[in-house]
């Protein structure tokens, strides 16, 4: 006779074929966020303010906790202490790219990321220019 653990496991396993349920590394950022979060929002109301962590970061929107422009954050920091950073639309057509690319006398390979959130879970190394049409 089986065990109730076991049963269990084979269900979910059934439906979760690896072990990606149980590794935080699959995790979404809300999922692992959610602890913090509660915490911020508990603190925040004890404290009477909200938003209290966004004066650690007074020029960066909501001290940089959610949704910020990693663009809009490097501006604010002296070029001496920054990479060379531009900012490609998801509109630029290939020509605008390079233009860009060029302009900022880049050169590949590059590494690209989004613009927001993601904490560079989707950065990437671009090798040719046609990788970043994709």
């Amino acid at each position: 006779m089986m065990h109730f653990h076991a049963i269990l496991n084979k269900i979910v396993h059934y439906f979760v074929p690896s072990d990606s349920l149980f590794d935080w590394r699959y995790w979404s950022s809300s999922i692992l966020f959610l602890p913090i979060t509660l915490s911020l929002i508990i603190v925040g109301i004890l404290k009477g303010r909200l938003f209290y962590f966004a004066a650690a970061n007074p020029k960066i929107p909501l001290g940089g906790f959610a949704s910020e422009s990693k663009f809009d954050i490097l501006s604010k920091v002296p070029q001496k202490h920054k990479p060379k950073t531009i900012i490609i639309n998801q509109s630029d057509t290939i020509p605008q790219m390079m233009n860009k690319v060029s302009k900022h006398n880049l050169f590949f390979p590059l590494f690209v990321k989004p613009n927001q959130d993601q904490g560079g879970f989707l950065g990437k190394k671009i090798n040719h220019a046609y990788e970043l049409y994709r």
